[in-house]
């Protein structure tokens, strides 16, 4: 396969509702889709959503970059992944995550286009056909957030993400208190800590936590190693987020036992680097849940291959269907009673702008 043409198109997302963790407000969000053809007239498309709050490169550093390696990637050529010339490609994109992501989905949509089985071939696993979604409960008070969880319920949604780190702790406990009052073993409940609490605040509020149904505790730290001593010392399931940034640090935290790792791909470097973190999670018998960095239908389509992927049943973070006042697109991967349903044999998915 030969690159012939690299282009790419801008555009803003709008959120809905400003989307609010403890640490960032988001209310717009910048992405670009970059188009990659080849000799035969394939086209492959890929999304850069850069997520510098979790960091990646920001939108005008991706930008740039695009512009510098593009007249480079002409004409360049490459049979498969493992070949020396794609992997060189990808090393100049190590600084640059959100923009890997993109240029590694173009061009294995190619690859697909040549190869009916690439994306088969490209994990040996069992694809699944239904993938479990959570739902997400932003900040707000008790009596909203319980109103939220009981829309979700019956929207089919039974894995609820709570965002909480909020400055005095006893508002968390409020509504994790309401929360476990209300619905107790009905939902499985995630807390999204996004680092916010020291190392000893941690330790004091995990113990207050314990007498909750928490199926875990996200991010209740910043650094690896917190989050590690945490563990040893917590009956509460912890899992890394933002403290994933490659493959070391996942093998680092899994190692050292955390036994659930958030991916977000688009943060830690593309699909090959999500997969070889699913196979480091597996040999030690851990759990990755994939995540969205607020992609639209065309990264998020990556996400769901990527969420077939786990051998688990546990629900990944990829409800992002209605987050957003405006579509670049259709979205072949909506929500239905909390899933999406998948089929590898019509994946890659076509979008027309």
């Amino acid at each position: 396969m030969v690159i012939k043409e690299i282009k790419y198109f801008s555009e803003e997302l709008i959120f809905n509702i400003p989307f609010q963790t403890s640490k960032s407000v988001f209310e717009k969000k910048m992405i670009f889709i970059v188009i990659i053809s080849d000799e035969l007239n394939n086209i492959g498309k890929g999304e850069c959503s850069p997520l510098p709050e979790f960091g990646t490169e920001n939108y005008e550093q991706a930008e740039n970059k695009l512009a510098e390696i593009k007249n480079s990637f002409i004409n360049r050529s490459f049979e498969k992944v493992t070949d020396e010339e794609f992997k060189n490609c990808l090393n100049e994109l190590s600084d640059f995550p959100a923009l890997r992501f993109a240029i590694e989905q173009a061009v294995f949509t190619l690859f697909s286009k040549r190869n009916a089985d690439f994306y088969i071939k490209l994990f040996s696993h069992q694809n699944k056909r239904i993938i479990n979604i959570n739902a997400v409960a932003g900040f707000g008070s008790s009596e909203q957030i319980i109103k939220n969880i009981n829309s979700f319920l019956e929207n089919g949604f039974t894995t609820i993400k709570l965002k909480c780190g909020r400055k005095n702790f006893d508002d968390d406990l409020k509504v994790i208190n309401a929360i476990n009052n209300s619905f107790g073993r009905k939902i499985n409940l995630r807390i999204d800590i996004n680092g916010n609490w020291e190392f000893g605040e941690a330790k004091e509020y995990l113990k207050e936590l314990e007498k909750f149904n928490i199926e875990y505790i996200e991010q209740p730290v910043s650094s690896i190693k917190d989050l590690i001593e945490l563990s040893v010392i917590t009956i509460i399931n912890l899992a890394a987020d933002e403290s994933i940034k490659n493959i070391e640090d996942a093998s680092t935290l899994l190692t050292n036992g955390i036994r659930f790792l958030v991916v977000k791909p688009a943060v830690i470097g593309g699909i090959l680097n999500s997969i070889n973190i699913l196979k480091e999670a597996e040999r030690h018998g851990a759990n990755v849940i994939f995540s969205s960095s607020f992609e639209s239908p065309v990264g998020k389509s990556a996400l769901v291959y990527l969420a077939s992927l786990t051998s688990h049943n546990f629900a990944h973070g990829l409800g992002v269907d209605n987050l957003f006042k405006n579509k670049i697109c259709d979205d072949p991967y909506l929500i239905e009673a909390g899933k999406i349903s998948f089929d590898i044999n019509k994946y890659p998915p076509e979008f027309v702008f």
